[in-house]
């Protein structure tokens, strides 16, 4: 798919705002996710931080829902709106805003009521919604087969089906997006990912037989290859004998067999192209022989694109043979076995720490189907990573935002280490807290944390004091100094205590001495 563009005037999606109606417990105060004066900005990353129980998570699930309703509706799907609650959504796209309101019965297009095939939805929307998670309670929208490409959603997360995880997700996941990537001959945009990480800039995908190899040492079918290589032959005479002769050493001619990976493979077969590129691939690519008594494949692709280098043979081997090794993994002849990542020696996929497999994950996959003008949603990025790769997080992602304009990334995080690597004028950060019951919302304007110590981010974004904390003493310097002047400013001394008095002071140690000041301090108006 289209990766680059350098049409960036017309490329400068964005999602302004979003305000929920009647929700059960979200506020209903509008969440402000760009900036004023940053609309025009290439692309955006919107942060939402908060303590547990606030609804983060919930307001990018709730997001994809309505990005997926609207999307239903500009293509007269004419979907229902089953959700509790109600939005008013706004947009800006080709420097134009749209204000999308959902009632309990109508949907209003900056205040005039859509029309039932949604006609004047067209031309606005993002492109691509890509949204995922690494977490156990992700609520994603999980699409059905088929159903993304039409949606123009993919979810990338740790699920497999839609109310289940199974362990090799990640790895199949990862595979394919790793594999268009060679095909598509990006290796290079995986340098900032593989830097972060600690990896060599080479990996090794491997490939072993399947649970129905045996197929390949069928002696029918050896010597009908055989005999093809030696003669000149049409492939499409030759196609309908190659199919019926699969589907008979595959075992697929009883009836009424139900399995879904037999029902896979007849579906397969029956696709006349795909089977003739099959053949013509064993009979006439060098990754594939005829020895031995049986069909023989290349098990194994090493890519090294550390001098940037797209011209080694393994980069069109596997370009060649992709969607035949794909077509026999349909049809269990073969498996992919792992990939082999580079860290002085190989290591495989599976051996990698559930930190590696998250980050491989998310940005193998953000690469594989970010285009411009996506919506990119990230819940909880932060989980099983080090503080480096927390604190690494967009050094990774700013490169791919960089490269395809007018994307908006929006990230849902506890961790106050993604605050400081925010890449001004082109971010905002939300708060959400949860006070006397109820949750809030406020947009940190004009307030630019890049570059900021752990320490600074805890006081000034989280409210959170911690021990021997600078950035505390500083604050509390400041108002002494301003109580030991002759005139001492009443309107900055009253600013500085409101300052304190919103900060979280349970992590002070009781015996830190500030603990005891600040108590003497505030405890007066």
């Amino acid at each position: 798919m289209p990766y680059y563009t350098n049409d960036i005037h017309n490329a400068m999606f964005k999602i302004l705002s979003l305000k929920f109606k009647d929700h059960a417990f979200l506020p209903e105060k509008r969440i402000d996710f760009v900036e004023g004066g940053e609309e025009n900005s290439p692309h955006y990353t919107s942060l939402i931080i908060g303590q547990n129980a606030t609804g983060k998570s919930q307001i990018l699930h709730c997001l994809v829902d309505i990005l997926i309703y609207l999307k239903r509706k500009s293509l007269k799907q004419r979907p229902r709106w089953t959700n509790y609650y109600g939005f008013e959504i706004v947009f800006l796209n080709n420097q134009k805003k749209r204000t999308l309101e959902r009632n309990s019965n109508d949907l209003l297009l900056d205040g005039k009521s859509v029309s039932a095939d949604g006609k004047e939805l067209g031309g606005f929307l993002q492109e691509w919604i890509i949204a995922g998670a690494y977490t156990f309670s992700d609520k994603f929208f999980f699409p059905s087969k088929g159903e993304d490409e039409e949606l123009m959603y993919k979810y990338i997360g740790l699920r497999s089906v839609s109310n289940a995880i199974y362990s090799g997700s990640p790895f199949v996941n990862v595979l394919e997006n790793v594999a268009e990537l060679i095909i598509s001959e990006r290796l290079l945009d995986l340098n900032p990912l593989f830097n972060v990480m600690g990896y060599e800039h080479r990996l090794k995908l491997t490939v072993k037989s399947g649970r129905f190899a045996k197929a390949f040492s069928n002696k029918h079918l050896i010597s009908h290859l055989k005999s093809l290589k030696n003669q000149d032959y049409s492939l499409e005479n030759e196609a309908s004998s190659f199919k019926k002769l699969l589907i008979e050493v595959l075992g697929l001619t009883k009836k009424n067999n139900s399995r879904r990976a037999n029902e896979a493979k007849l579906r397969l077969i029956e696709k006349d192209e795909r089977m003739k590129s099959l053949l013509k691939k064993m009979l006439t690519s060098e990754e594939f022989s005829l020895d031995n008594g049986e069909v023989q494949f290349r098990t194994e692709f090493e890519f090294d694109w550390t001098n940037g280098n797209y011209m080694d043979p393994s980069y069109h081997s596997f370009k060649d043979v992709y969607q035949s090794f794909k077509d026999l993994e349909t049809l269990e002849i073969i498996e992919w076995e792992s990939i082999h990542l580079a860290r002085g020696d190989f290591f495989r996929f599976e051996w990698a720490s559930s930190g590696e497999i998250h980050m491989l994950g998310t940005f193998t996959g953000i690469l594989n189907y970010i285009k411009p003008n996506s919506v990119v949603l990230i819940d909880e990025p932060d989980i099983s990573l080090h503080p480096n790769w927390q604190q690494s997080w967009y050094s990774v992602v700013n490169p791919i935002l960089e490269k395809v304009p007018g994307c908006h990334l929006i990230v849902a995080s506890h961790s106050h280490l993604l605050v400081s690597d925010l890449p001004p004028k082109v971010s905002s950060i939300n708060v959400l807290k949860r006070i006397n019951g109820k949750v809030t919302v406020k947009l940190l304007d004009k307030i630019s944390p890049f570059a900021w110590s752990a320490e600074q981010v805890l006081l000034d974004v989280f409210d959170m004091a911690t021990d021997r904390n600078f950035y505390l003493a500083q604050k509390v310097k400041s108002l002494s100094e301003e109580y030991m002047k002759d005139n001492p400013n009443e309107e900055s001394i009253k600013e500085i205590k409101d300052d304190l008095r919103s900060k979280d002071f349970s992590g002070l140690h009781k015996n830190d001495p500030l603990r005891d000041l600040l108590h003497n301090i505030l405890k007066d108006g």
